[in-house]
């Protein structure tokens, strides 16, 4: 396994729904961006004055967390103690509180900076009295009267719920739960002084902590509202974290993978063009297309991470190559179709997006079962080239009504419709498409011996004599080649040869004229790779005659690489010329798939 590969799975760049000590500084969304604006700006303030508490509300996996964890890590830059609490597991006392604060890594260093300890046999009241003392000590000392604490309370929904799942699960008991655990913070905070604490809570637990606000207007006046603010008012408004949009998702996952290679200390290849943003992220090893399909099952944060945890270790698992190219590492719009599609009860998405997902494997199934009979021609054949003609024919026939083909097949042309004593020369395949008579030749291109570029030279010959004579109103040149180099090279030979008879003497004295209607109407030259001539050759052969409705469908779904409904309405389209047709816009999977139903 590669050496990149091997840090993957070693230390994977995400987490399932909570930060590391290396994630916890990246801060993204414009709503938690917003929420860190309220909070500097409105909340601390306003602690440093008169104690105070405020929520962030948001589904599982919105953000809360990373939110508090990223105010935590700013404790040293901002001077002050952050004491984050993870009540999942607790029950929370006053008790508790006061040994969180006292056990947090940034009282202890302010502590130790200080050459201040603490007592550990007083009391939770004596301790808070020194605690106390203490932060007005470093404020004195560092004359800074933003310097205080701040409880950062994460996991409050399950918190509230076992609780109450051990006092019997009524809704009231879960009420009273939420009241104790604000009175508690509410009463720690004001024996501190210079303090605040955050909530981090869902909407069925900020509809709880609603009600016991409005049954005691004590607690309520100390909470701040976080949208329609004013300094004067504190009525209880809440600001919730919500979905991210695009550019925000692919920033997050840009941010995690940035991180994950400073630490391990490995660059993440840039030269694949499908995992860079349009803003110059570098998502690598995920596809752009991937992360668009995770936000749109998924669109909170929580979800994508997780899609994208689990689409990173099952591409690991799966792995066999050692190659330094690392393309076979990344994961695809269909890797990821797979993943939202198996865990599709944890993501919630619309049925434009499930029809998508649905015509994404579909298509794997079929490039399979395509890879499958395009083997199964290479073993059965040694050679395609002949065989061609009556395969496209076959291909054609079921990608299309719009062609007719000649029951023979191949049609003849004299080089020369008034020297009826010339030899008769032959066109691989004639096709009516709407009206206009197109002429195909196939040709092989795999290397420069004479023989090959003999062939080439005759097949074109050929062509151009039936264009000359009007027996064809197209050309179209079927080169079958490894590369795309090489296709370019037998265009410009030809684009060459074209050129040489527009200025031959032998033209009429209106060549202009001449070469529109008599000569070059047009003629095109196309690509198919080696591989896809193989693939028309083994669904003649192995599908055609068993199953017409497998051919029809096979057929509009390669049509995405072999361009045939495109190249044919250019074609019709081209003025007289001759031209090199370059790959067109793909069709998407989903149109393909339609066109086949």
């Amino acid at each position: 396994m590669c050496e990149l590969c091997n840090k993957f799975k070693l230390d994977a760049p995400f987490r399932f729904h909570r930060p590391d000590e290396f994630t916890k500084g990246i801060l993204v969304g414009t709503n938690a961006k917003k929420y860190l604006d309220f909070f500097e700006n409105k909340v601390y303030p306003y602690a440093m004055e008169k104690p105070s508490m405020t929520v962030v509300v948001g589904q599982p996996g919105a953000g809360k967390t990373q939110l508090l964890n990223y105010l935590e890590s700013t404790w040293k830059e901002k001077n002050r103690i952050f004491v984050l609490l993870n009540l999942k597991d607790t029950k929370v006392s006053y008790d508790y509180l006061v040994e969180a604060v006292i056990n947090s890594d940034s009282f202890h260093y302010f502590l130790c900076s200080n050459g201040i300890t603490l007592d550990p046999k007083k009391s939770a009241t004596e301790k808070v009295a020194e605690i106390k003392e203490i932060i007005r000590e470093v404020r004195d000392k560092q004359m800074d009267n933003n310097f205080g604490i701040c409880l950062l309370m994460d996991t409050v929904d399950e918190y509230l719920r076992k609780i109450n799942s051990k006092n019997g699960g009524k809704e009231e008991v879960q009420n009273e739960i939420a009241k104790d655990l604000i009175k508690i913070t509410g009463q720690l905070l004001n024996d501190l002084s210079y303090s605040c604490a955050v909530f981090a809570i869902t909407e069925d637990v900020n509809n709880k902590f609603k009600k016991v606000l409005e049954e005691d207007i004590s607690l309520k006046s100390r909470f701040f509202s976080v949208s329609n603010y004013t300094d004067v008012d504190k009525s209880y408004e809440n600001y919730k974290l919500e979905k991210l949009d695009e550019n925000e998702t692919e920033e997050m996952i840009a941010a995690f993978l940035e991180i994950w290679a400073k630490r391990n200390n490995i660059p993440l290849p840039t030269q694949y063009k499908e995992t860079i943003t349009s803003s110059g992220l570098n998502l690598f090893p995920f596809s752009r297309k991937a992360i668009n399909l995770f936000w749109k099952a998924g669109a909170i944060p929580g979800d994508t991470c997780l899609a994208c945890l689990i689409a990173l270790d099952r591409k690991l698992n799966f792995l066999s190559s050692n190659s330094s190219d690392y393309s076979h590492l990344i994961v695809t719009e269909i890797n990821a179709a797979w993943i939202v599609n198996k865990f599709s009860s944890y993501f919630y998405y619309e049925r434009d997006l499930k029809n998508q997902i649905e015509n994404l494997l579909e298509g794997e199934q079929l490039d399979y079962e395509i890879n499958k009979i395009t083997n199964k021609a290479k073993s059965a054949y040694f050679d395609f080239s002949n065989a061609l003609p009556e395969s496209f024919k076959v291909y054609l026939e079921a990608f299309s009504d719009d062609f007719s083909i000649s029951q023979s097949n191949v049609r003849k042309f004299i080089k020369d419709k008034n020297a009826t004593d010339k030899d008769f020369e032959t066109i691989d395949l004639v096709v009516d498409f709407k009206g206009r008579t197109i002429g195909v030749q196939f040709a092989v291109k795999f290397d420069n011996k004479i023989d090959t570029c003999r062939n080439l030279q005759k097949k074109t010959e050929i062509l151009f004599s039936a264009l000359k004579n009007e027996a064809i109103e197209r050309g179209l040149l079927i080169l079958i080649s490894y590369t795309e180099l090489e296709t370019i090279n037998v265009y410009n030979l030809l684009r060459k040869r074209y050129e040489d008879n527009k200025c031959s003497k032998d033209l009429e004295k209106d060549k202009d004229n001449y070469i529109q209607k008599k000569y070059f109407p047009t003629f095109m030259v196309h690509r198919i790779s080696a591989d896809y001539a193989w693939c028309l050759l083994g669904l003649n052969v192995f599908v055609a005659d068993n199953n017409i409705n497998a051919m029809k469908k096979y057929s509009r779904y390669i049509d995405k690489e072999i361009q045939m409904d495109s190249l044919f309405k250019q074609i019709l389209r081209r003025n007289a010329d001759i031209t090199y047709l370059p790959k067109t816009k793909r069709i998407s999977t989903a149109e393909i798939l339609d066109r086949s139903n």
